[in-house]
């Protein structure tokens, strides 16, 4: 028998009763919409927060005094300057809790007295104006670099900021510049600042140690060993108790998670895939059970046996492809309707619908096995009897 008239065979019974076919691929349906969906969402949720991630700064270390005698101060930076020379990029950061103030309005904010390396390091981004530069650090300017959300309580646009002044701690700050908004994902992580020079924090305040350093590497692959200087060097200058964060490594945690989590996730939709193809088997075996006869009356004509069992195993698989393309379809409105749930751009994988398609066709073939043996292995005389 040929392999279409096997195929024509298989798929005429199939459309046969719609309904208990309908019924018998329903765990496929289920268990390769949710497979394209793990797949699809997980792809555009890790490089959604990798870029989030990547606005930090992942190519650097933070370095953090463990306490008052260990802190860290200006003179660190300029030591890590002096020997790691072209190696890496530092950056100082002095953070302190305040209130901005404009036409009598009074709003909380968090300050950093940094330097100019911080918006390459950060890759930071301006809606209007300039960061800090070495002038403002020479001269030790009240000028002021907002958050986007400090602008936003204040002025409409962010361009009729720049020039004007605040007050912090009864001091104007002319306003340089207005970070661009970006809404991250890590609102409670990452807390949203302003900015002044650092030189002009030191002098405001009287404050002489850095809550942080941060060090860059200029080659991301160079980023431990950079880091492993960096940390004898502030030890070598009397800075023995120090905390450090890897945001490489930690973003890579970030990675393992977002992995595990999909494991996860697509474990469930194997699971009802396999429940699927037991579905799909044990229908087969019912239907041996119904066309006994039918089967008997082909062998008694010269049918094959391996006429049979391809035909039977034919069946299993096209069960397996139907519930596949259903599948597919469901997995893509899926995708959609989940994507604009979580405000999320997701683009259907080909990758996940070409593995929903080779688990459809697998398994079909291995549940569609053991009917379609049993179907083969009958005997004629024996099945011709059957009523």
């Amino acid at each position: 028998m040929l392999i279409c008239d096997i195929f024509k065979n298989a798929y005429r019974e199939i459309v046969r009763s719609k309904l208990r076919s309908l019924l018998t691929v329903l765990g496929i349906v289920i268990g390769i919409s949710a497979l394209i969906a793990v797949l699809s969402v997980g792809k555009a949720g890790g490089e959604k927060i990798s870029s989030e991630l990547e606005k930090f700064g992942l190519n650097r270390v933070l370095f953090f005094g463990q306490d008052a005698e260990n802190s860290l101060k200006r003179e660190d930076v300029d030591f890590l300057h002096q020997n790691l020379q072209k190696e890496a990029i530092i950056c100082p950061q002095s953070l302190f809790e305040t209130h901005i103030s404009y036409n009598g309005k009074s709003i909380p904010c968090e300050i950093s007295g940094t330097t100019p390396e911080l918006i390459e390091i950060e890759h930071k981004e301006l809606s209007a104006g300039r960061f800090i530069n070495e002038n403002d650090l020479e001269y030790k300017r009240r000028s002021i670099v907002l958050s986007y959300e400090a602008c936003e309580s204040f002025f409409r646009d962010p361009k009729e900021a720049v020039g004007e002044y605040v007050q912090i701690a009864k001091q104007d700050y002319e306003i340089i510049g207005v970070e661009k908004m970006t809404k991250p994902l890590f609102d409670s992580i990452f807390v949203v600042k302003s900015y002044i020079p650092i030189t002009t924090f030191e002098k405001e305040t009287g404050v002489n140690f850095l809550s942080e350093i941060s060090v860059s590497a200029s080659n991301d692959e160079k980023l431990s060993d950079v880091a492993d200087k960096a940390l004898e060097l502030l030890q070598q200058n009397k800075r023995s108790e120090l905390r450090t964060i890897n945001m490489s490594k930690q973003a890579e945690n970030v990675d393992e998670i977002l992995m595990t989590f999909e494991l996860v996730i697509a474990s469930v939709a194997v699971i009802s895939l396999i429940v699927g193809g037991l579905g799909i088997m044990n229908i087969m075996l019912v239907t041996i059970t119904e066309r006994t006869r039918e089967i008997g009356i082909r062998k008694a004509l010269g049918a094959s046996d391996e006429s049979i069992f391809l035909q039977f195993l034919m069946e299993s698989i096209l069960y397996a492809l139907i519930g596949g393309a259903i599948g597919v379809i469901f997995g893509a409105i899926l995708t959609a309707a989940i994507g604009s749930i979580i405000g999320l751009e997701v683009k259907l994988l080909f990758s996940a619908i070409l593995v929903s398609v080779v688990f459809s066709i697998v398994v079909g073939l291995i549940f569609g096995i053991l009917p379609a043996i049993r179907a083969s292995n009958l005997d004629p005389a024996e099945a011709i009897r059957q009523d």
